[in-house]
C-alpha cells in the first residue's frame, strides 16, 4: 500500500516528539490515532497523508519535494540551505542550542585558535557558515552520532552539536564557547503549498490548541459597586465579557481568559475585593 494523497505532511516518530506532536494534532482534530504508529496514514476528510519518519529524513524530504510540510528542526532545516522550505509555527517542542563546544582548558582562546583544526559535527553547513563568518579555516568532519565523545578519542580538536542543557558536553571535558542557534521543532512547508488551504487549516488549528493550552477562562460575580476594581485586577487578555444576572441586580457575571501561569493569583485577587462564585474552566481550543 501507499499513502493515497500527494498533499503529504511528515511526522517525527521519535519517542519524546512523536508523543507530543501526535497530542497536538488530536486534540486539533487532525489525527484520530494518536497512539497508533505507521509508515503512513491517510486523512480521507482532510484529503491528506501523514508520513512518519526521523526528524532529518523530514527534513531532508522537504528539500527533495516529498513532502508538502512536515515537523522538524529548525537546525535541520536550516542545515538544508534550501530556500524553498519556510518555517510556520514554532511548537516550544525540544527546544536546545547548537553550540560550538571545545575543551574547557581552552575556553578563553579566541575563535582564531581554531584555525586548522578539525571541528566534528553532523552539522555540516551550519559549522562552515559559522567559521566562514568568523574568518576562520577549519576542517569540518561530518560525523553522525556520538559527536561529544569525539575530542577524548582525539576524532577532533572541539565540536558543533546539540545541547539542551550542556551536561553531557561537561561529562566529556567540553564548554560550550559559543552558541549558533536556538532550534524547536517547527511546522515548515515547502514554498508551492503555502497558499494551500490545508497549510493554513493545520497552523490554525495547532495555534489555537497551543494558546488554548497556555490559557484559563474565569467566571465569576462581582458586586457592581466592585466592577472597576475587578476589572482593574483582571482584565483578561481581552476586554471581559460582563452580563447581568437574572433576579439579581446586585452583582454582575464576568467572564476573562487569563495566561494559565496566573490562575491561582487572579483567582486570589478577586476573592480579596468581593468576588464570588469563582471558577477556572480549563479552554481546548481557540481561535483568537
Amino acid at each position: 500500500m501507499k499513502p493515497r494523497y500527494r498533499f503529504r505532511v511528515g511526522i517525527p516518530k521519535n519517542d519524546r516528539l512523536f508523543s507530543e506532536i501526535s497530542s497536538l494534532l488530536y486534540q486539533a482534530s487532525l489525527w484520530d490515532e494518536p497512539r497508533r504508529r505507521q509508515l503512513f496514514s491517510d486523512l480521507h476528510d482532510q484529503e491528506l497523508s501523514l508520513i512518519f519518519g526521523r526528524a532529518g529524513e523530514i527534513a531532508l524530504s522537504l528539500a527533495d519535494s516529498k513532502l508538502s510540510c512536515g515537523f522538524t528542526g529548525r537546525d535541520l532545516i536550516l542545515e538544508q540551505a534550501n530556500p524553498d522550505i519556510v518555517e510556520i509555527l514554532p511548537l516550544g517542542i525540544g527546544k536546545c542550542h547548537l553550540v560550538f563546544a571545545v575543551p574547557s582548558d581552552q575556553l578563553n582562546h579566541p575563535i582564531s585558535f581554531w584555525e586548522g583544526k578539525t571541528i566534528a559535527t553532523s552539522f555540516v553547513h551550519l559549522t562552515r557558515a559559522y567559521f566562514e563568518k568568523t574568518g576562520t579555516r577549519v576542517h569540518v568532519k561530518e560525523v553522525s552520532g556520538g559527536v561529544e565523545g569525539k575530542v577524548a578519542t582525539e576524532e577532533a580538536d572541539a565540536i558543533v552539536d546539540l545541547t539542551e542543557t550542556g551536561t553531557t558536553l561537561e561529562a566529556n571535558g567540553l564548554l560550550i564557547k559559543d552558541r549558533l542557534l536556538e532550534t524547536e521543532i517547527v511546522f515548515a512547508a515547502r514554498r508551492e503549498f503555502l497558499n494551500d488551504p490545508r497549510v493554513s487549516m493545520i497552523r490554525n488549528r495547532l495555534e489555537g490548541v497551543m494558546t488554548a493550552r497556555k490559557s484559563i477562562m474565569i467566571e465569576y460575580m462581582i458586586p457592581k459597586e466592585k466592577l472597576d476594581d475587578a476589572i482593574r485586577v483582571a482584565g483578561g487578555q481581552k476586554s471581559p465579557t460582563v452580563a447581568p444576572i437574572y433576579g439579581d441586580d446586585r452583582y454582575f457575571a464576568v467572564r476573562i481568559v487569563e495566561p494559565k501561569s496566573r490562575e491561582n493569583e487572579v483567582m486570589d485577587k478577586l476573592k480579596s475585593i468581593g468576588a464570588v462564585g469563582i471558577f477556572s474552566v480549563l479552554l481546548n481550543n481557540t481561535r483568537v
